[in-house]
């Protein structure tokens, strides 16, 4: 029977259903993955590794290293490198390490050290010798503090405490009173935050100043140490903060942040030590040095010796003092741990302005000197001056991960061996999702091209890429998307995708369709995160959300909340949170929504790519 015209526009066209990607892939394929990998690059180095994996001898794989002053060719040193690096942080090796403990000891070792070092320095300070740091230069203690303290003052000045309050923000992660999935700023701002006794004074300052903000606070002694994973040798020791300690923490530190830009010195960016680190491996003009614990050895007598009074005291009331491990206080030696919101900036600058008396003292510019954290790049005429000024303030350089001659540099992630970039492929979980293995088969890409110089892509990998390819949903192998897209999708060449120009675009605004528009570029698909949201109960805590989003005048981070009024994160100067929420439905119930963390579901997106590059055939 014919269905007439107007019935069968009727008839609702049968789509079919977008499906979640997997969760798990059919089996474990990490064991296949390992053996297709070292299979690929072919060299001896890279058999004794698989020897070595399918042995069982994990612990004698994790301890396994390359000598870069052994090589001359720098593609053999590539294909040793990437093998020996790819499973050292696999969370799978069966070690027989306890790295837990092994963390333990060192974070105890380090505390021991930052002791010894305070008591140290002091007794320097008060007999103020003559310290020999090169063949040439030799100053008393006393000059090279005060050289460093001036120094360190021209940077940061006066303390502000404006500037502090514009960027006081809480962090993304967990605090002594909130932890799991829910560690949005709503719920760090509901409720009694905790604070340390020594910070309550500016806390209550602050509260003072914002309208409806906190009035009720509750006193711990400090912040709680933990660890998570680090390598398969060893943890990470972690310390997490009261919130109004992290709250004010990362408020000094973004001024220190700041100020440190005026000099040269950007800690968002790492592309200054990188390009440093490329041209020290070409040429020799620049050594990168790596630090052991930086942030654990951090004493406090160097810091009270470099720093302004004000800053000093400042910082002092705002740390932790003590920390808790297992159920029992200790008081620290160092002066801020791993966790602290102002430590990463902290040890950047104090690296700088001992890096910048490095090159002083070796009559050497210092236009050269870059520092990210405890990654910092010197000249090599200051190399051992450097070196040796850390080891005087109680500091460690890593001398595996530290490179003053030879042709081999590493900075912030990048690894360089002649030029060529050596940056390895780190497998840390084993592949059970599918996105897992999505995520994996564009690191083997990426790798490909890295191994080319970015001049096409490396056909030793070609064999490991097609399995991972195969093994995915046939959904998932559909969705091909240009580099810098994340990877929900498989990065992929243009001349493979062979993606469609995006179409016409109807837009609607008031009611009115607008005329058709042609957006320019190539249709893509990929899966993406979307973050579980839950609703503000609390209205306290929400009218709290408001204020603090709305009076700074700036947008909050990306997590933290979202609103239906301020749904672009543009807020508009004037605007009064606390009128327009007690007025909306709900009061504020429905209004505001905040966000899990790791918490949500995953969902396939359609978008348009302004241009989808070709990464070059296998070559």
């Amino acid at each position: 029977m014919r269905v007439s015209g107007s019935a069968a526009k009727r008839r609702p066209a049968s789509r079919r259903p977008v499906r979640a990607p997997e969760r798990r892939t059919r089996r474990d394929l990490t064991p296949e993955l390992i053996r297709r990998f070292f299979e690929s690059l072919d060299t001896p180095v890279a058999l004794s590794c698989w020897l070595l994996f399918e042995s069982g001898e994990h612990a004698q794989l994790a301890q396994k290293t390359i000598d870069p002053h052994s090589y001359v060719d720098s593609e053999a040193f590539f294909l040793d490198y990437v093998a020996v690096r790819f499973l050292s942080k696999y969370t799978g090796l069966r070690t027989g390490i306890d790295t837990t403990e092994v963390a333990l000891s060192e974070f105890l070792r380090c505390e021991r050290k930052c002791h010894i070092v305070n008591d140290q320095l002091t007794d320097l300070f008060i007999e103020d010798p003559e310290i020999a740091l090169n063949s040439t230069t030799s100053w008393r203690f006393s000059r090279i503090v005060s050289w460093l303290r001036c120094k360190v003052s021209s940077v940061l000045g006066d303390l502000n405490w404006s500037e502090v309050d514009d960027n006081c923000r809480f962090g993304p992660g967990a605090t002594t009173r909130i932890g799991g999935t829910k560690t949005s700023a709503y719920e760090k701002f509901q409720g009694t935050p905790h604070t340390t006794q020594g910070a309550l004074r500016y806390v209550l300052e602050r509260s003072e100043a914002w309208e409806n903000f906190f009035h009720r606070f509750e006193v711990v002694p400090g912040n709680t140490v933990t660890f998570v994973p680090k390598n398969a040798k060893t943890d990470r020791p972690i310390a997490i903060e009261p919130c109004m300690n992290q709250f004010m923490q990362l408020g000094i530190g973004g001024v220190i942040r700041d100020r440190l830009v005026r000099f040269g010195v950007d800690i968002r960016d790492q592309s200054r030590n990188q390009h440093l680190a490329y041209r020290g491996s070409l040429y020799g003009t620049h050594c990168t040095v790596d630090l052991k614990s930086a942030s654990d050895l951090m004493n406090r007598a160097v810091v009270e010796l470099l720093l302004p009074d004000d800053w000093f005291r400042a910082m002092d009331d705002l740390r932790s003092h003590k920390y808790t491990l297992d159920g029992k206080w200790f008081t620290y030696n160092k002066f801020s741990s791993m966790g602290n919101g102002f430590t990463f900036p902290l040890q950047t600058l104090i690296f700088w302005s001992l890096a910048t008396l490095a090159c002083k003292m070796s009559n050497v510019g210092f236009s050269q000197v870059s520092v990210y954290g405890d990654d910092v790049i010197v000249p090599p005429e200051a190399f051992d001056t450097f070196l040796r000024l850390l080891n005087l303030f109680g500091f460690e350089p890593n001398s595996a991960k530290s490179f003053g001659s030879g042709p081999f540099r590493e900075s912030c992630g990048k690894d360089y061996f002649n030029g060529r970039d050596c940056q390895p492929l780190y497998l840390k979980e084993p592949v059970l999702e599918a996105l897992s293995l999505v995520k994996f088969a564009n690191r083997v890409q990426r790798l490909s091209c890295r191994s080319l110089g970015d001049y096409g892509r490396d056909k030793r990998f070609h064999s490991l890429w097609q399995y991972c390819v195969s093994q995915l949903p046939r959904d998932l192998q559909r969705c091909r998307i240009p580099e810098g897209y994340g990877d929900g999708g498989l990065v992929t060449s243009f001349e493979e995708a062979c993606p469609q120009r995006a179409g016409h675009a109807r837009l609607e605004r008031d009611g009115r369709v607008r005329p058709a528009t042609w957006i320019e570029g190539f249709t893509y698909s990929r899966w993406v995160f979307v973050p579980e949201q839950y609703e503000m109960t609390d209205i306290e805590g929400t009218r709290r959300v408001a204020l603090f989003t709305c009076e700074r005048i700036k947008p909050p981070s990306v997590g933290w909340m979202t609103n239906a009024r301020l749904s672009s994160l543009e807020v508009i100067s004037g605007y009064d949170a606390v009128r327009d929420f007690d007025g909306s439905d709900g009061c504020p119930n429905g209004h505001v929504m905040a966000f899990h963390r790791r918490k949500g579901r995953w969902e396939r997106r359609t978008g348009v790519a302004r241009s989808w590059p070709s990464l070059g055939g296998w070559y």
